[in-house]
C-alpha cells in the first residue's frame, strides 16, 4: 500500500512495545542459561525484553526484573492492556487528512491537463496537432 502518509502512520499510530518471552522452566534452569549467554543476560537484565517464567511444578508465574523473580498473579496479567481509543481517534484524523491531500492532488493533476485543453484546444498539449 503506497498511500500518502504511510511513514507517519508507522511512527505516530503504533505504541512501541517490548518483546515478551514466556519460558516454561524452573527458575534455576533459566538462570543457568542466562549465566552462560552474556548477550541474552544483558537483554533480559537491562529490560530490553520482558521475561516471564512459569515454573512447571507449581504453575506459578514469575516476572524477571533486574535479576529478581517477582511472583505475578495471572488475573493481573489479563487486566493489563493498552487502551486503543486514542490510537483509533488519531488514526481516523490521519486518514481524513490523507484523503483531503489525495483529493487535492488528484484534482490538481486533472485540472493541469484539462484547463489548457479547454482554453487553447487540443493543440495545447501537442504542438503538432490535435491527434496524438
Amino acid at each position: 500500500d503506497i498511500r500518502p502518509g504511510l511513514p507517519s502512520q508507522m511512527t505516530e499510530m503504533h505504541t512501541p512495545v517490548r518483546a515478551l518471552f514466556v519460558v516454561d522452566a524452573p527458575i534455576a534452569r533459566v538462570e543457568a542459561v542466562l549465566r552462560r549467554r552474556i548477550e541474552l543476560r544483558r537483554l533480559v537484565r537491562n529490560e530490553w525484553v520482558r521475561l516471564l517464567v512459569r515454573v512447571p511444578e507449581t504453575g506459578r508465574i514469575y516476572r524477571q526484573t533486574r535479576g529478581e523473580y517477582i511472583p505475578v498473579d495471572a488475573r493481573e496479567l489479563s487486566r493489563s492492556h493498552v487502551p486503543f481509543e486514542e490510537h483509533r481517534a488519531h488514526g481516523l484524523s490521519v486518514a481524513r487528512k490523507e484523503a483531503l491531500v489525495y483529493w487535492y492532488t488528484a484534482s490538481g493533476m486533472v485540472l493541469s491537463g484539462a484547463l489548457p485543453v479547454y482554453y487553447w484546444g487540443a493543440t495545447a498539449m501537442n504542438p503538432y496537432g490535435g491527434v496524438i
